[in-house]
């Protein structure tokens, strides 16, 4: 016999603002989530999930700045100079006679007009008041030992890294939302339950009193008629206080501030799906399958990159360069001037600093290595772990299944008797107990191996 706990009803869940769950909700609906839907608006709302897509931005603008090594660096200065006062120089030449007046061959000398002033000193002025100059300058790198390729690979590993991180948070997110969801859902059922317990527990304090007055029973079973209505008011009251707590959980799982209080419909079955699967094919899959495990992978092959960026610290460089140049004074016109060339940087001794970074670079990707191997051991077990709760939690829905119509029938039997006097209240009472205990035994029991083979699907890295 197959039970299942239908859930269809009105959740309040504390601080959940879902305006986008159902697209078609007019307004003043109360908007209706399934457990799909949840799960999506957790993805596109938690801050977790914010804070991994912001790394993987982080990350591409990694690989822009590492792409910029393979073009061209082009610079331009401008300068004005103003020089408020030059240097000067005062040519005396005193009796020598100054300037000759005549021109000998092949020299062409000034004629000085008035031959009395040849003898005073003459002033020269160097330089200029006014210098207005320009520069562009191209470097191209043309050979650098694959340090600029590397360090691009390297950066699209970072990349592929954050891409895998960010699906182990999409997948820690569904677990969270996937737990929060059915515990919102059990705490109603258990609600429901101890509802009906009370109930039963006043349905029989008012036989019980009939019975006093006919003089069919004792004031003992009116007693612990009242005794049995205060236990179910107790339970009720604690499994209302768990609903609470289910709806805040559920809020927080969802990625909101549990401040503000909005109607939202959760629509959903707590019921079991069984499922087959062999433990070393799991554990194979999780292997292979596992996005943390991925992603540490592509962290490891960008350590290798890092490796070879290292041991090129010391290796020849090539760059061409090319200059263009613009001056410009009161005392002449423009002139421009322009230079290309290559060089060559051959490091010769960098005080073992690249044979240190060499060091550190291996000694990352070792520990990358043994991260990788430990995670393989902690994916291993876990996938077993799961399996092995998967399996208990499934054996014992099997086990309450024909448990709780058993309880029910044994109920409406004893309520006959008591009431045709044929049992005592005690033996009503533990057939009450009894039906309690097992609807809420079953209930723990499938939500137990609803969120066991959630958690056996989160340890492999995919549905079942």
């Amino acid at each position: 016999m197959e039970r299942v706990f239908s859930f269809v009803r009105r959740a309040v869940v504390t601080g959940v603002a879902m305006a986008c769950a159902v697209a078609s909700a007019q307004e003043g609906e109360v908007p209706t989530y399934t457990l799909d839907d949840a799960i999506q608006y957790a993805w596109a709302h938690h801050t977790q999930m914010g804070i991994a897509a912001e790394a993987i931005e982080a990350a591409k603008a990694g690989v822009g700045v590492a792409r910029a090594g393979f073009m061209p660096k082009v610079s331009l200065n401008g300068s004005y100079t103003y020089n408020g006062k030059l240097a000067k120089q005062v040519l005396d030449f005193g009796d020598a006679g100054g300037f000759p007046t005549g021109a000998g061959e092949g020299v062409d000398l000034p004629t000085v007009e008035d031959p009395a002033t040849q003898n005073e000193p003459i002033e020269f002025e160097f330089g200029t008041k006014r210098d207005y100059r320009g520069i562009a300058q191209l470097e191209q790198p043309l050979f650098t030992w694959g340090k600029i390729r590397n360090g691009y690979n390297q950066a699209q590993t970072v990349v592929d890294a954050e891409e895998l991180a960010f699906e182990t948070t999409k997948r820690d997110m569904a677990l969270q939302v996937t737990q929060a969801f059915y515990g919102v859902i059990l705490g109603d059922e258990v609600a429901e339950v101890s509802r009906a317990g009370f109930e039963q527990a006043q349905k029989r304090l008012e036989t019980a009193k009939l019975r006093f007055e006919a003089g069919a029973a004792t004031k003992l079973d009116v007693l612990q008629a009242e005794v049995g209505v205060a236990h179910a008011t107790a339970q009720m009251i604690r499994a209302e206080n768990t609903i609470r707590l289910s709806r805040l959980g559920f809020a927080l799982a969802l990625g909101v501030t549990p401040d503000e209080t909005n109607d939202v419909t959760l629509v959903g079955d707590l019921a079991f799906e069984n499922v087959e699967a062999d433990p070393v094919t799991l554990v194979y899959r999780a292997l292979e399958a596992r996005s943390d495990l991925l992603a540490l992978r592509a962290r490891r092959e960008g350590a290798e990159y890092l490796t070879k960026i290292a041991k090129a610290g010391n290796k020849p460089n090539a760059a061409a360069t090319g200059t263009y140049s613009w001056n410009d004074t009161e005392k002449q016109d423009a002139q421009t001037t322009w230079s290309v060339g290559v060089g060559v940087n051959f490091p010769l001794f960098d005080g073992f600093a690249t044979r240190n970074a060499t060091k550190r670079a291996q000694a990352n990707a070792r520990q990358l290595d043994a991260r990788i191997q430990d995670l393989r051991g902690t994916i291993t077990y876990s996938v077993g772990q799961a399996y092995v709760e998967f399996n208990a939690a499934r054996a014992v829905v099997a086990a309450q299944e024909n448990a709780v119509a058993q309880a029910e029938e044994a109920l409406r039997i004893s309520n006959l008797s008591f009431e045709n006097g044929l049992i005592t209240s005690v033996e009503l009472s533990e057939a009450e107990l009894t039906r309690t205990q097992t609807q809420l035994s079953y209930l723990q029991a499938t939500f137990d191996a609803v969120i066991a083979r959630a958690r056996l699907e989160y340890a492999v890295g995919a549905e079942l």
